[in-house]
């Protein structure tokens, strides 16, 4: 199966027609005809162009850049090319923990977090008895509690200060861990030299 890459001005076969992109839009296509196709669609649509192109030849003004851009693969065509398009346009930048950052209050708290973490802070700042999410995987859980973290906010069910708080019960948590860690491997390792 040949696959594209679309582009504004590729001509496509739809519903027997010769029609060229005049525009991308996340997973739309807007056609000359100002009507919009899936991206899906339009792959599929050029595809037939091409096939219809190597039957009649000239007749439906084929170039050779037609043949070079189908060669090209598509890649993800998925709807988290609005996310992708909108990070490279700047709308996003990115945290400290290399996570797309928004660069409200919450997301630049939260991003100097590990996943794992943010989870976690979410959970105590919302006060929940347990992670609701765990069936996801945890970009998911992470995602999820983020913003039901913001839907608490915008209700006006706690401050900044609550995830603020959070935050640090994480961070003390985690550094509790480290130093027991290092207590008892420094304990084993007496052990080992004594025995």
């Amino acid at each position: 199966m040949k696959t594209t890459t679309l582009e504004i001005g590729l001509k496509l076969v739809v519903d027997g027609d010769i029609r060229i992109i005049t525009a991308l839009n996340g997973r739309w296509v807007k056609l000359d005809d100002d009507s919009n196709i899936s991206r899906t669609t339009a792959i599929a649509a050029h595809a037939e162009y091409l096939e219809d192109a190597a039957i009649l030849g000239d007749e439906l003004n084929t170039t050779s850049e037609d043949a070079q851009i189908a060669s090209v693969p598509v890649g993800y065509v998925g709807p988290m090319l609005a996310l992708r398009e909108r990070l490279a346009a700047g709308a996003y930048s990115r945290a400290v923990n290399g996570q797309p950052c928004c660069g409200d209050a919450i997301a630049i708290k939260l991003g100097t977090l590990t996943p794992a973490q943010v989870i976690r802070a979410c959970v105590i700042a919302m006060n929940l008895p347990a992670n609701p999410y765990t069936h996801l995987n945890i970009g998911q859980q992470s995602m999820n509690l983020r913003n039901k973290l913001r839907g608490c906010m915008k209700r006006g069910e706690f401050g900044m200060g609550v995830v603020i708080e959070a935050v640090e019960v994480v961070e003390e948590q985690d550094a509790d861990a480290k130093r027991e860690a290092a207590v008892l491997a420094s304990e084993l390792a007496i052990q080992a030299e004594i025995a």
